[in-house]
């Protein structure tokens, strides 16, 4: 197992201290290769905060009496008094930095940076900037110059920093795949019945949005509003009917959507350029 630690005055203690409002107490590197199985069990937790981040390979925690496996880029926080039970294998070449911090406004901190208590588990992904920050803080630990105390503690909330951008682009993104899901359906819902009648707002609420929400997500991923996708639909289809030359105007427009064929003539023609007459005979033998 290749080993990397620091500690705060060079002093190995489980501290709690609360004379600042962060203090980092230490800060190390795990890379397990040698080890068969490197286990951890505290059921009464520490006294002071840990902050774990997975580099490389796979770890396993047990959280709520639930075990995860754990790949890169995962991050793990403990609180005081949080039970601790994690393990690492040797096959899955786990790599691992870990943090140790205390003060008196620590939760209030965690809480700016969207580390809100109840929540131990983030997938913060693998970013080589957190793993130069923690470097770094390895670096400042050890070698204990001036001022290294307050750099210390700027350099963990750069480290917090980077993970809440993460995790909450992370969001954003299944935000986004949750949203092109939903457009999809909805279009697909159009494409099948866009010669019914169709009201935009109802439809938004019968799938529980919001009718601004869903006009304005629809229109950044479709380019276009519902409504003038439904009326692209229509007039497409009237297109192809009417190049069939197997129904009048009126019939097409009833076909397409529209019970008044003069509405629908005014609407085609703004279209396509053309009213559906001209269009129609186009394509007379």
């Amino acid at each position: 197992m290749d080993i990397n630690v620091a500690y705060l005055h060079n002093k190995i203690a489980d501290i709690h201290d609360e004379h600042e409002p962060l203090i980092i107490t230490a800060c190390g590197f795990y890379r397990f290769k040698n080890t068969p199985i490197f286990k951890t069990h505290r059921p009464k937790g520490r006294t002071d905060y840990q902050f774990l981040y997975i580099t490389a390979g796979k770890a396993h925690f047990t959280i709520n009496g639930q075990t995860h496996a754990l790949p890169s880029g995962s991050a793990v926080l403990f609180r005081p008094g949080d039970p601790q039970m994690y393990y690492y294998l040797q096959e899955e070449k786990a790599e691992v930095y870990w943090v140790h911090f205390t003060g008196s406004d620590v939760e209030n901190i965690l809480e700016s940076y969207h580390f809100s208590r109840g929540k131990t588990l983030f997938s913060v992904g693998d970013s080589q900037s957190i793993r130069q920050l923690l470097e770094n803080l390895i670096h400042e630990l050890q070698l204990c110059r001036v001022c290294y105390e307050k750099l210390s503690t700027v350099l963990f909330q750069q480290i917090l920093l980077l993970a809440q951008r993460k995790i909450q682009e992370n969001a954003q993104d299944n935000v986004t795949a949750q949203s092109f899901n939903e457009i999809e359906k909805s279009a697909q819902f159009f494409e099948k019945n866009y010669n019914k009648s169709i009201n935009v707002e109802a439809y938004a609420e019968s799938i529980n949005m919001s009718v601004c929400w869903f006009i304005r997500r629809f229109k950044e991923i479709m380019k276009v509003t519902p409504m003038q996708y439904i009326i692209s639909l229509r007039m497409s289809n009237a297109k192809t009917l009417l190049e069939t030359r197997s129904y009048n105007v009126a019939q097409v427009a009833y076909l397409v959507g529209y019970d008044n064929p003069l509405y629908f003539s005014r609407l085609f023609t703004k279209f396509v350029g053309v009213s559906p007459k001209t269009y129609q005979r186009l394509f007379d033998k």
